[in-house]
């Protein structure tokens, strides 16, 4: 394919890491999401999956990309279609393609589908090229770093990841007919926690990006601090895959980090608030265990972390979308025990 052909873009990149490692930055959530774009992909063919970014007005372009895996060689090629998930139309073929050089990897990709008759998709394609050649591939380069394994995240991030990791072990746990049991959460079932903790993570990453939360894998919208309406075929479990890797990389996001939440506390900054926000999902890892007869055991130190930052705000966090009374603590308990009754919690 030659660099001027009109259905396509074609473009070729040196990076100076091995194949393994670019293989990695292409096809695990958390690294796609550093440089190209947050979504729930699976390396596993026939995977549909979504992505999300900033819209580009003068092609039409909404922002949300509906993708599938279409074909793989591990370390050597991978092949995915995308489509605008909103408007439709062009169905784009993209095939990443590996080839060991020297110490390094020469990485190619054939971004293939435009219409040479149809002036917006030669305006799409003179934009998105510049985009796959200038910035994403900048940004490709950044993750891979000379001086850095895969861009370690900050201890933000790492945190927040922990608490995710141990939220999607309690989902996968989930007995046969275990969704529908009472959870600690009055009035909730161990299905309402699940989707309550994918809805908030959902709408956090929404706020701090600007963009609008959108149903994920079956589950729907809610006002905050309300459990949303659950499909009967959703996948609870890719549903916080996604919103869970998409936070994860919205927290060490420098165009985030500024951004304004609503706390108990008043309007904070995302890069304050990121301190404790494994607190929403920790608690309710729990709640969730303890629904369904999971393990109940929290990581001792996130919950170190979290209850140092949350005994400053006591009684600010006394409301009904936050937490209830504090309970007593046993004599001789345990530091996730003191936590869960100063959370309200019934040990």
């Amino acid at each position: 394919m030659i660099e001027d052909d009109p259905t396509a873009i074609s473009v070729g990149r040196f990076l100076a890491h091995p194949p393994a490692k670019v293989w990695r930055a292409l096809t695990e959530p958390e690294l796609l999401a550093r440089w190209l774009m947050p979504g729930d992909f699976r390396l596993e063919v026939g995977h549909r999956y979504l992505m999300n970014t900033r819209p580009v007005p003068a092609t039409g372009f909404s922002g949300k990309v509906l993708a599938e895996v279409l074909a793989f060689e591990a370390e050597r090629m991978l092949q995915v279609s995308w489509k605008d998930a909103e408007r439709g139309g062009t169905d784009w073929t993209l095939t990443w393609t590996l080839r060991p050089e020297g110490r390094g990897t020469r990485l190619f990709l054939l971004h293939e589908g435009f219409d040479p008759g149809n002036p917006l998709h030669q305006r799409s394609r003179g934009i998105m090229g510049g985009g796959w050649r200038g910035h994403v591939m900048r940004a490709l380069e950044r993750v891979l770093g000379a001086e850095e394994e895969v861009v370690p995240m900050s201890g933000q991030a790492g945190r927040f990841r922990a608490a995710a990791d141990g939220f999607a072990a309690r989902i996968a746990a989930v007995p046969p007919g275990g969704w529908d049991a009472p959870s600690p959460c009055p009035g909730w079932s161990a299905r309402d926690v699940a989707a309550h903790v994918i809805s908030e993570t959902r709408r956090i990453a929404a706020t701090v990006r600007g963009t609008s939360p959108e149903p994920v894998h079956g589950v729907g919208l809610a006002a905050m601090g309300t459990p949303p309406r659950v499909e009967s075929d959703a996948a609870l479990g890719d549903a916080w895959a996604r919103v869970s890797a998409d936070l994860t990389a919205a927290i060490d996001d420098p165009a985030c980090r500024a951004a304004k939440l609503p706390t108990p506390v008043g309007e904070t900054p995302f890069a304050d608030v990121a301190e404790a926000l494994p607190e929403d999902v920790l608690v309710h890892t729990w709640d969730l265990a303890r629904a369904t007869g999971g393990d109940e055991r929290l990581d001792p130190g996130l919950v170190a972390h979290v209850y140092e930052h949350l005994k400053p705000m006591d009684e600010a966090l006394r409301q009904p979308w936050a937490f209830g009374p504090k309970l007593p603590v046993p004599a001789g308990a345990d530091l996730q025990t003191e936590f869960l009754c100063f959370v309200g919690r019934k040990v």
